[in-house]
C-alpha cells in the first residue's frame, strides 16, 4: 500500500473502502447498517479532498453494497454530489453500482444515477 492509498476494513456493520491513487480506482461495499456513517465516510471524504488533485482522466468507482442504512444512504448522496463538483475538463468519474435486479440496492443505484453528472452504470 502506498502512502496516498486508503484502506478501511469492513466490519459487521460498516463497509470496506479501498482507494488507490495510482490505479485511479475506488472500491466500497459490504453492509452499511451502522446509523452513524461518519467513522467510515469522514476519513474517505477527507482522503478524497486531500488527493483529488492527484487524479487526471477517469477515476473508476466500484460500489457493491448489500445494505445501506438511512445515514449511509444520505452520505452516499453527498458523495455523488461532491463528485459532480469535482468533475472538470481534466477529471471525470465512472461508477459501476453492483446489485441484484429489483432489490433495494438496485433502486438506490437508480436514484444516484439520476443525480450524477458523470457515467453511472447500474450492473447486475
Amino acid at each position: 500500500m502506498e502512502d496516498n492509498d486508503l484502506v478501511l476494513e469492513q466490519t459487521a456493520t460498516t463497509p470496506y473502502v479501498e482507494a488507490w491513487c495510482d490505479l485511479q480506482l475506488i472500491c466500497m461495499g459490504g453492509t452499511a447498517s451502522e446509523e452513524d456513517s461518519m467513522p467510515v465516510l469522514k476519513p474517505f471524504n477527507n482522503w478524497l479532498k486531500e488527493h483529488i488533485d492527484d487524479f487526471v482522466g477517469v477515476v473508476t468507482l466500484e460500489f457493491n453494497f448489500h445494505y445501506l442504512s438511512s445515514s449511509y444512504n444520505l452520505a452516499m448522496v453527498d458523495i455523488v454530489r461532491q463528485l459532480n463538483k469535482y468533475k472538470s475538463d481534466v477529471l471525470d468519474f465512472s461508477v459501476r453500482w453492483h446489485c441484484k435486479e429489483g432489490d433495494d440496492m438496485y433502486y438506490i443505484g437508480l436514484d444516484y444515477q439520476d443525480i450524477a453528472n458523470f457515467e453511472f452504470e447500474v450492473v447486475f
